[in-house]
């Protein structure tokens, strides 16, 4: 059976029932992939706009969109892995997986993921540290040195300040 909405407002309305706006993730205290939700509006987007191009995969492939299994996730998955990197694909996974309360193996991308590096080079520092403040060209040297980008510098603190997450992680995550 397939939907008649279009598939922008089919993934809206799916990934709405899984969104908690104004509810930290982290204390919800999750124990299953059925307690889970969204938290951040930008996590919202992205999973909506994975679970449209899902929908409308479907569409193409005739394939239901109001029953989704594991099968029809993974096949879509699989296809995507021809023109994704690795990192695309596991985003399309979390989306999938979180939104239908489905368990979804991983998949591996065909593509090649290139890394290429963003720091900044010696000359660039160099230019930065020249037009900056004293302070702030003291700093951009630290972090440099360090290996740190600038914004980390601010969460550095003494090991006796660090205190304990109250974060509760899932068992799950640590099942080899």
């Amino acid at each position: 059976m397939t939907s008649f909405r279009k598939p922008v407002d089919q993934a809206k309305h799916a990934v709405i029932k899984k969104t908690r706006h104004g509810k930290s993730r982290f204390l919800n205290g999750a124990k299953s992939i059925n307690e889970q939700f969204i938290a951040s509006i930008a996590t919202e987007k992205k999973y909506t706009s994975c679970i449209k191009i899902f929908f409308e995969w479907c569409q193409d492939m005739k394939k239901s969109t109001t029953n989704i299994t594991i099968k029809s996730t993974e096949d879509f998955l699989k296809y995507k892995a021809k023109s994704c990197v690795q990192k695309t694909l596991d985003g399309y996974r979390q989306a999938l997986a979180l939104v239908f309360n489905l368990k979804i193996r991983h998949i591996v991308s065909r593509v090649e993921t290139v890394l290429k590096p963003r720091a900044y080079r010696q000359d660039q520092i160099q230019h930065l540290c020249k037009i900056a403040t004293p302070k702030l060209s003291l700093a951009t040297r630290i972090a440099y040195a360090a290996g740190l980008r600038a914004i980390e510098l601010d969460t550095l603190s003494h090991a006796s300040d660090i205190q304990e997450s109250p974060r509760e992680w899932l068992a799950e995550k640590f099942k080899v």
